[in-house]
């Protein structure tokens, strides 16, 4: 059986920060000296600066050999549970592995940012919804392909019919209900914004 995943712990003489810090990876970084990734804002800068520094303060040992990634990682979270990792102040890890990767609240490196740009921010505010297309103008043409496309396709509701006591909820939910047949339904004011309505005009 080839055993290219390790789990390993690193150990840091210095006294910036805590002594202890377990991993896994694949055995080729290891024989290259790769001593561990810190991601979290409590720790990473520190780390990266040491490393650089002084990298003859970095001990890496192999705890275990492992045929998968899934095994080592499986490996690795099992070993920070036993020792409390993330609570320990004895370690350098802020996180179990196969959890969020670089610590949680304050710590973790996404702490404070935004995954998204200030203009899509900024559409999602304004309109909730499905609104990616709001206001695009479909040519004759990819309207005639989209036609193609749905022709023959028949409803997700065909052949389904709701059950009489479902039928009798919804019957005696608009008893007493006056309602006109052409006044327009009333949309919510966030959704007002995102949908033009052209004027409205009455059947005859």
């Amino acid at each position: 059986m080839n055993l290219e995943y390790v789990v390993y712990l690193t150990h840091y003489q210095g006294n910036l920060l805590p002594p202890f810090y377990i991993g896994s990876t694949i055995k080729l970084k290891i024989l290259k000296g790769y001593n561990g990734t810190v991601t979290s804002k409590k720790y990473k800068s520190i780390w990266n600066q040491e490393r650089r520094d002084n990298p003859h303060l970095f001990k890496t040992e192999v705890l275990s050999y492992h045929a998968t990634d899934t095994e080592a990682r499986s490996r690795e979270e099992s070993l920070q549970r036993f020792y409390d990792a993330p609570n320990n102040p004895a370690f350098i890890n802020l996180s179990l592995a196969n959890k969020k990767f670089g610590g949680t609240g304050s710590n973790s490196p996404l702490f404070g940012t935004h995954p998204t740009s200030d203009l899509i921010q900024r559409r999602i505010a304004h309109c909730k919804g499905n609104t990616y297309a709001k206001g695009s103008v479909k040519s004759p043409e990819l309207r005639q392909q989209i036609s193609e496309k749905l022709k023959g396709r028949p409803s997700h509701r065909k052949g389904k019919h709701l059950p009489e006591d479902h039928k009798a909820k919804i019957r005696e939910s608009m008893l007493g209900k006056k309602r006109s047949p052409y006044k327009p339904r009333k949309l919510p004011l966030k959704k007002r914004a995102c949908v033009k309505r052209g004027p409205y005009k009455k059947k005859t």
